[in-house]
């Protein structure tokens, strides 16, 4: 069980957290100053965690530093990912897509989001806009979203969920179809904390 996220903290522990990674562990810890907890004098910082929600090693020491503090933190992580889909327009036309979500846990720094073609050639020309407070809408710039990017370049949300432990992330598509029929498929890559997940999305223009 990770340090509690509110509340009174104590120094047993976070002991405990270090010593067991179990801030409720019924063991005797230490003894161990909160320094040497938190500068990883007793053992490592995991920093898996997100940079709000460990010590931040350097004096004056506090407990509320650690807040949410998990030292077995697997790191970052992608789920309820968005599954595999298409998007067919007519000749020229534009279409949206439904919004999509996914769960993003133990973020640092970056989420960015790319499309890249699995073939040589691109047909139409796909856009992607991401949020981390809400639907992006048609506009693809709703609820501080990156606004729509073309196929090529890269959405980026910077310090994403603002250090949270957790939370959802909203994505928009948006499709011109070619000038003709044609199919493809393209891979949205989803990056943050140098791990991805990669969604199909395959264009279709209808004849």
């Amino acid at each position: 069980m990770a340090v509690p996220s509110s509340g009174a903290l104590s120094l047993k522990g976070i002991a405990h957290e270090i010593d067991d990674d179990d801030y409720t562990s019924t063991t005797i810890p230490g003894p161990y100053s909160l320094k040497d907890l938190s500068d990883g004098s007793v053992d490592t910082i995991n920093t898996n965690n997100p940079v709000s929600d460990r010590p931040d090693g350097s004096a004056p020491h506090a407990m509320s530093e650690w807040y949410g503090y998990d030292h077995d933190s697997a790191g970052t992580s992608f789920s309820s990912v968005i599954a595999d889909f298409s998007l067919t327009a007519g000749s020229g036309a534009t279409v949206y897509s439904s919004l999509k979500t996914f769960t993003l846990t133990s973020p640092t720094g970056a989420l960015t989001a790319t499309l890249t073609d699995q073939g040589g050639s691109s047909y139409g020309q796909l856009y992607v806009s991401i949020s981390d407070s809400g639907d992006p809408g048609t506009s693809g710039t709703g609820n501080s979203a990156t606004g729509f990017t073309l196929e090529g370049s890269t959405a980026t949300i910077l310090n994403v969920l603002g250090g949270s432990s957790s939370g959802t992330i909203y994505v928009r598509y948006k499709f011109k179809g070619h000038s003709s029929g044609a199919n493809e498929d393209f891979n949205c890559t989803f990056t943050c904390n140098s791990v991805s997940d990669v969604v199909v999305v395959t264009k279709s223009t209808t004849r």
